[in-house]
């Protein structure tokens, strides 16, 4: 959690401000790879084998991009804006694979507050200086 983030609180929506992020740092794991396909189903070799994805230009195995959603879920759900929340909509661009042993920085930020209780929030996935996924999400703050 950064500086600019309140933390995982039962927010209301008059409490969200726009500037606020919250930022988490994690390594990528091939054991997370392993079970996301586990539970998904999703056997892609591009994920599942180091051989074929370095065969196809690749330096390692890939992950699914959706994990990256698993993780602004939770930051979402239990950060910001929190618990008192409901994901609406997620649009990400998946600009750079994510390998095995990458050290990742996951940062979300309010940049809009709409009628109906409605915050967007920018998303971004950093390898070192490299945005690997960025996007915008859209929550439904709730009662």
């Amino acid at each position: 959690m950064n500086a600019k983030s309140k933390g995982s609180e039962d927010r209301c929506f008059a409490d969200i401000t726009v500037g606020e992020s919250f930022s988490k740092e994690m390594t990528l794991t091939g054991d997370i790879i392993d079970a996301f396909a586990k539970f998904s189903q999703d056997y892609n070799p591009l994920h599942t084998d180091p051989a074929y994805a370095k065969q196809n230009g690749f330096k390692d195995r890939v992950a699914h991009g959706v994990i990256s959603a698993c993780f602004f879920s939770e930051m979402v759900g239990m950060h910001i804006p929190g618990k008192k929340s409901l994901l609406l909509n997620i649009n990400f661009n998946f600009k750079e694979p994510i390998y095995p042993g990458d050290h990742l920085l996951f940062e979300t930020k309010v940049v809009d507050k709409n009628f109906g209780d409605i915050i967007s929030l920018e998303a971004y996935v950093k390898r070192e200086d490299k945005i690997c996924v960025n996007g915008v999400m859209k929550v439904k703050m709730l009662k």
